[in-house]
């Protein structure tokens, strides 16, 4: 490619960069990046909880997970004795 070619195309590149970064500013002004995660049931950062574990769309704490594994446990004891019930 010559060198002209180039030069044109990183002028391109360099408007396109621009523009992108006018409409994400328009679109996005107040927009900050927290690197802290917090839990979406109970709201506790990652500085209370031992563990914060990602899920594709929310947050789980160690303390909320443990609550959660407990209500699971019931919930398949309240169903095995309602099976036996209906024998």
């Amino acid at each position: 490619m010559s060198h002209d070619i180039i030069h044109m195309l990183e002028g391109r590149v360099t408007s396109l960069e621009q523009r992108l970064d006018k409409l994400e500013h328009k679109t996005h002004p107040k927009v900050t990046v927290s690197t802290e995660c917090f839990c979406s049931f109970c709201g506790r950062g990652q500085r209370e909880a031992l563990c914060i574990i990602a899920g594709p769309a929310c947050y789980i704490c160690d303390e909320c997970a443990v609550l959660a594994h407990e209500i699971v446990l019931e919930k398949r004891a309240e169903c095995a004795k309602a099976r036996e019930t209906d024998r």
